[in-house]
């Protein structure tokens, strides 16, 4: 899905034209549309710039094997979708997909191949007429199903695509005025928030919280509508529009986006000692693109726009090093569970085997053990991915568990640290070297005393 919203912009049909094609599927329920201008996809250039963003990303400047595959299969389904046919993709979310996939919406040429079509979203077509009947229960395991419907190809959840057939369509000028918006953009987005979340959120936070700068929240519920385009590469930009009920509240609205910029600003310019502590990445990375937008009042509507040079300048000087340090916190997450479930799979052993300790790692793989959860998401090269202290005495010997080390990650450099497992379950990430030679020297001690 990811890979069909990396489009460039090309003018296929006017906007108001292509806003209009989907209004057979809006209802009152709907409150966002995003639509992918696929048949202007300019492969060679989007998939680039995908592959130095994640070249950029990457710790060692290469990508993993994984990283390589998903390209090529996304690469695949872009030019499979316009070999089949397609033309422009729309998914259309209400209240009634809100625990489903969104609906989808396939614009195809004369002759499109819609079982291929279908296919690639891994739905079932079905047509008038054949015996096949889609199931009315809902849920996960009822798959997707696709069908024709007012000349697009509908896919979803079989209810949703039910309801889709049989539904009058709502006038919804609203979302079509979103649309059109975004003009010719390869990707546009409409989103009108509903009233009774609106109400309720207002209701809860009258202000917002004072290191978004406390303004009043009244202006966000005078929001009709909100459109946002985006160009993809070569020239990535954006633009967004949101409508207003009148002059006035875009001035408020205005003001309240300044006066929060102001204080994110100050707040994200202190520092943290930890990536994760209070939106210390998704703060800048909002601050980054928000300012970048440079919003402004104009008559009853708040306008803002990223152009090519500025948009590489906020991917280049935030969004790269708050991914490179996501992506490094997301590995280390994945080994202190592997870790985790290590470290308890120890004790499952302990319990089935009169307290003895395993003789080695491999000893668990009947408890669950995989060599997947082996393998060191931070190292994965290194042989073997964690290194597992043996421990000769029966566990009910050892006193102070939680500082007895049984397994720990296998470095070859130290860098900001490891993480560590210790005999009582739980695991640490140890940032001083020296602290950790310690522990493993007193675990040795306490091991070796008789």
């Amino acid at each position: 899905m990811m890979a069909l919203c990396m489009a460039a912009v090309l003018p296929v049909l006017a906007a108001d034209d292509k806003a209009k094609e989907i209004a057979p599927l809006l209802s009152q329920r709907t409150f966002a549309v995003i639509r992918v201008e696929v048949a202007a996809v300019n492969i060679d250039a989007a998939f680039k710039q995908m592959q130095d963003v994640m070249l950029k990303v990457s710790e060692d400047g290469k990508l993993s094997d994984r990283e390589v595959k998903d390209m090529a299969m996304a690469r695949e389904k872009v030019g499979a979708f316009l070999k089949a046919g397609g033309k422009r993709l729309y998914l259309v979310i209400s209240d009634m997909t809100m625990r489903t996939p969104p609906l989808g919406a396939i614009v195809m040429g004369e002759k499109a191949d819609k079982e291929a079509l279908a296919k690639l979203f891994n739905a079932k077509l079905v047509v008038d007429g054949d015996p096949t009947t889609m199931p009315t229960a809902t849920g996960p395991s009822m798959g997707v199903y696709a069908k024709e419907i007012n000349g697009l190809l509908v896919f979803g959840a079989p209810a949703a695509v039910e309801r889709a057939a049989k539904a009058v369509p709502g006038e919804r000028e609203d979302i079509q005025k979103a649309l059109a918006s975004a003009g010719d953009s390869a990707v546009a987005i409409a989103l009108v928030p509903p009233k009774f979340l609106v109400v309720a959120a207002l209701q809860n936070m009258p202000t917002l919280p004072p290191m978004l700068g406390g303004g009043d929240t009244a202006p966000l519920g005078t929001i009709n509508w909100i459109g946002i385009g985006i160009a993809a590469p070569p020239k990535l930009a954006a633009m967004v529009t949101v409508q207003m009920e009148d002059a006035e509240s875009a001035k408020s609205l205005d003001a309240l986006v300044q006066q929060t910029l102001g204080s994110l600003a100050k707040t994200t310019s202190q520092p943290t000692s930890s990536p994760w502590i209070s939106g210390a990445i998704e703060l800048p990375l909002a601050l980054g693109a928000v300012q970048a937008m440079k919003f402004q009042a104009k008559g009853d509507q708040l306008v803002g726009g990223v152009d090519s040079k500025q948009m590489t300048d906020v991917l280049e000087k935030q969004v790269i090093p708050l991914l490179r340090e996501a992506k490094k916190m997301a590995k280390r997450a994945g080994s202190i569970s592997n870790l985790r479930n290590l470290s308890m799979a120890v004790l499952q052993y302990t319990f089935e085997h009169d307290n003895k300790l395993p003789p080695a790692l491999e000893s668990l793989k009947p408890h669950g053990v995989s060599d997947q959860m082996l393998t060191n998401p931070r190292m994965p090269d290194r042989k073997p991915g964690y290194v597992y202290v043996q421990l000769h005495k029966s566990i009910d010997q050892y006193k102070n568990a939680d500082r007895i080390v049984i397994i720990y990650e296998n470095y070859k450099e130290w860098g900001d640290g490891i993480a560590v497992g210790f005999l009582d379950g739980h695991v640490s990430f140890v940032t001083d070297e020296q602290a950790f030679k310690k522990m493993l020297e007193d675990t040795k001690k306490i091991n070796e005393a008789k």
